[in-house]
């Protein structure tokens, strides 16, 4: 949709102080600046992305304007918005740009009367910004334009997150998409995995793969931060899948919730949260399997038990040694069914009652074993 709005000199000084499109256009224009015919051509309602605005103007008769000075919210516009137009100079892509938000004309006959402007609203905060030109005369005239309203309004990325059907055990395989909305020229920054508020350790996390389009990038990503990715590469994508795996035995039953947060280019971030259940039994101990490994003289040599579990995440073991207090060492699963404990100052031709404990969030698993020293 487009809208052409005129105000010529008269109209504009008779409505000064006036609210017009919610407005008050009078305290707008410097006070001892005059005002001048023009004719903006820009989207109507919120504008998202990247937009286009044409401006014309008509100077007064018999002189020309030899300069454009645009104000967004009352301040220099210091980037280039002008399209480039190299076949005229009395357009402002055709003119000399100055970082003071300025278009010189690069003639001394023709004059500036129009120009088109683009530019990307994403780097803009939402809501509504003021558009004005100053323009010169070739005679020294300072002539203010008529004010442009544009509302903007730019989403965050679109994310989608999808799971396996709820209740999930073990390993639950989370599929995420991430993208720019349409019409948006940024891409995609960073990302961020929560479960329950809280960013997964690296044995709650099993692995990620990456896919940009079809293309698996493993090489371009880095770590931000616990359970946080960041884009790397050279060409920074606008769309991406990761599918993640996490080990659901590192969370008590019942339910948790999933949140994914994407970040864009340009600060714009979109949190999608899924709850989801979890279930897993019980841990049980599968087997302990002791493993002598050499003699020292004669001490008695070093045993390793091997605890084979499943559905648990920490395993201690106890072992009572005859007229000494019983010692008690603790380890961690990872990502492996199987933890080796070893134990070490036993009394040769003995015999130790040891104990192998299981845990998890969602209950304990216990078995008890005769070991005889050599």
């Amino acid at each position: 949709h487009i809208f052409s709005m005129k105000v010529n000199a008269a109209i504009f000084r008779g409505l000064a102080g006036l609210v017009m499109l919610g407005t008050t256009w009078g305290n707008l224009t410097p006070a001892g600046a005059t005002t001048t015919s023009l004719t903006w051509l820009a989207p109507t309602g919120p504008v998202t992305g990247v937009v286009s605005i044409t401006a014309k103007a008509i100077p007064p008769t018999g002189e020309r304007f030899i300069q454009w000075c645009l104000r967004v919210d009352g301040a220099p516009e210091t980037k280039n918005l002008a399209v480039y137009n190299p076949y005229t100079y009395s357009d402002l892509g055709g003119s000399s740009f100055y970082g003071n938000g300025c278009w010189q004309d690069g003639s001394t006959t023709v004059g500036i009367s129009t120009g088109e402007l683009k530019f990307d609203t994403g780097t803009w905060t939402d809501g509504l910004h003021r558009l004005q030109f100053l323009l010169y005369t070739n005679t020294g005239k300072r002539i203010w334009s008529s004010v442009l309203r544009l509302r903007t309004s730019n989403p965050g990325p679109v994310v989608d997150v999808t799971a396996e059907s709820s209740p999930v055990s073990n390993n639950a395989a989370l599929d995420f998409h991430l993208a720019v909305p349409a019409n948006s020229s940024s891409t995609i920054s960073s990302w961020c995995l929560r479960i329950d508020d809280s960013p997964p350790n690296p044995l709650e996390l099993v692995h990620s793969t990456f896919q940009d389009g079809s293309i698996f990038s493993f090489y371009d990503i880095s770590t931000e931060g616990p359970g946080c990715w960041k884009w790397t590469g050279g060409f920074v994508p606008m769309r991406y899948r990761q599918q993640s795996v996490i080990d659901t035995v590192f969370w008590r039953n019942g339910v948790h919730v999933v949140t994914v947060t994407a970040t864009d280019s340009n600060g714009h971030t979109t949190s999608v949260r899924r709850a989801l259940r979890f279930f897993n039994r019980a841990p049980e101990i599968i087997g302990i399997v002791p493993t002598y490994v050499g003699y020292f003289g004669t001490s008695a040599p070093p045993v390793t038990l091997h605890v084979t579990a499943v559905r648990g995440v920490a395993a201690s073991v106890t072992f009572h040694r005859p007229g000494r207090p019983s010692l008690t060492l603790t380890t961690s699963f990872g990502a492996s069914p199987d933890v080796a404990v070893t134990l070490e100052g036993l009394v040769p031709k003995s015999t130790y009652v040891i104990v192998a404990t299981v845990r998890s969030p969602n209950g304990v698993a216990s078995r008890t074993i005769d070991v005889r020293v050599p």
